[in-house]
């Protein structure tokens, strides 16, 4: 919660700048590119576990239609005030109407389930023909209690989240993106710092610009691979879904 409640402190100051909001931008840059790839312009895609909204905006400027999901109020609220479309609940509670998507997207969401076959079985159930794309925490990081359950149920690698898509019928590219390098402990008292700037956003954003476009080039011998993974599915052109009607608790999404 105290995490939660940092991140939400400092929205403002970099909702209509959405692209220095993310830990990894090259992870993010191959979701962008393959949404690029697989969806028209115009064309819809679903994020489940919204968040604060920041990729939702992030797709807005990246020409797409960007409908959500998240099941906290705070968050769902202040969506829908930016004038986005966005559903508040659980994935198995989505009305059959509700979207069309596209493709669907979920960043860093898959840990906190506690089923997360259930949840690729319900998605290929629901939006048979949709690609989709997963990214998620590597085995490498902060070894703080973070990484832990409650909050982190699981870690995954390439090889992982590629059987667990397969499994549910997707065909698979996984990538592994290293870090930046700025998550290095060596680091930790420059982001202190950085936290408390965000009274100024302009100083805020601009130590942001710093940190996310130009000391990964400074900092590359410090990069840890394997740091974020990315899994791109598509559905087989001919498949119709599972078929096997297991949704579980496939959408049990948690803070």
């Amino acid at each position: 919660m105290e995490e939660f409640a940092y991140r939400a402190s400092i929205r403002h100051a970099l909702v209509n700048h959405p692209d220095l909001w993310f830990f990894n931008p090259a992870a993010i840059r191959e979701v962008l590119d393959f949404l690029h790839r697989r969806v028209p312009p115009g064309g819809t895609v679903f994020e489940i576990g919204s968040g604060l909204g920041f990729f939702l905006h992030l797709l807005r400027r990246e020409g797409f239609n960007p409908v959500g999901l998240d099941v906290a109020q705070v968050v769902v609220d202040l969506a829908r005030a930016d004038g986005f479309k966005i559903w508040h609940g659980t994935l198995d509670s989505v009305p059959p109407d509700f979207v069309k998507p596209d493709a669907i997207v979920s960043l860093f969401v898959l840990h906190h389930l506690d089923a997360p076959i259930d949840f690729f079985r319900l998605l290929r159930k629901r939006w048979p023909s949709a690609p989709i794309a997963i990214a998620e925490y590597g085995q490498v990081g902060p070894n703080s209690v973070a990484a832990y359950p409650p909050r982190t149920l699981h870690r995954w690698n390439s090889k992982a989240l590629a059987l667990a898509m397969r499994q549910t019928g997707y065909k698979v590219q996984t990538i592994d993106v290293s870090s930046s390098g700025n998550e290095h402990p060596v680091l930790r008292p420059i982001r202190f710092v950085m936290r408390h700037t965000v009274i100024v956003p302009a100083v805020f954003r601009a130590a942001k610009v710093i940190q996310r476009r130009f000391m990964p080039r400074i900092l590359k011998p410090l990069k840890q691979p394997g740091y974020t993974i990315v899994g791109l599915g598509e559905p087989p052109e001919t498949s119709s879904g599972t078929g096997d009607g297991s949704d579980g608790n496939a959408a049990k999404l948690s803070q």
